[in-house]
């Protein structure tokens, strides 16, 4: 009997390599489940082995942006009489790393982008510390994050033809580069209006 076929919900692009959900995470660290939430997937389709359960896949390209807006994201806050790496605390509500994880649904690459407000020694021998952060930035991260699931990019650049505004040489050049088939640059149609 044959497979019941799936159409994707919605393709992002057409070009490119497309990337599971939790390879997606492996593969860029920085990278939590909800973040995903706001690229739109290649397709949705139910897991083969687990009836319960979707198998979600991304366009790697748009993985990867993700992954370096996140990178960039992360604040720094260092100045005179604070501590390197500790954010300075306006005196409101402070909120342990586990119980803003729970609270929250947050992953720890994703609490990692804030910065705490102290550190305290685990009572647990060879444990890591136990980092307090304040609540009113976690509230907000995680407000952001929701924001950005609810309502995701806009079609970006790797809905494009990744050889637009380049010449006829160079999209050919690239293709080569990029898949190792060499192709003469005249099967390229004009992408710019200087091609002659």
């Amino acid at each position: 009997m044959p497979k019941d076929e799936t159409k994707p919900i919605r393709t992002t692009s057409q070009y490119g390599k497309t990337i599971f959900k939790t390879h997606a995470m492996k593969l860029y660290p920085n990278v939590g489940p909800r973040d995903l939430d706001s690229i739109l997937p290649v397709s949705v389709e139910p897991n083969p082995r687990n009836s319960g359960s979707l198998v979600t896949k991304y366009n790697e390209y748009d993985v990867k942006t993700l992954s370096e807006r996140l990178s960039v994201a992360i604040p720094i806050h260092q100045g005179p009489g604070r501590q390197p790496g500790l954010a300075a605390s306006n005196g409101k509500e402070r909120i342990s790393a586990s119980k803003a994880m729970s609270e929250f649904k947050l992953v720890t690459c994703q609490l990692n982008r804030i910065m705490p407000i102290s550190e305290q020694p685990n009572p647990y021998p060879g444990a890591a510390p136990i980092r307090y952060f304040n609540y009113r930035d976690v509230k907000a991260l995680s407000d952001s994050i929701d924001k950005a699931a609810k309502s995701p990019c806009a079609p970006s650049a790797s809905e494009q033809s990744p050889f637009e505004g380049m010449s006829a040489a160079e999209a050919a050049f690239h293709l080569e580069k990029w898949t190792g088939v060499r192709v003469p640059a005249k099967a390229f149609k004009k992408t710019q209006e200087g091609d002659k």
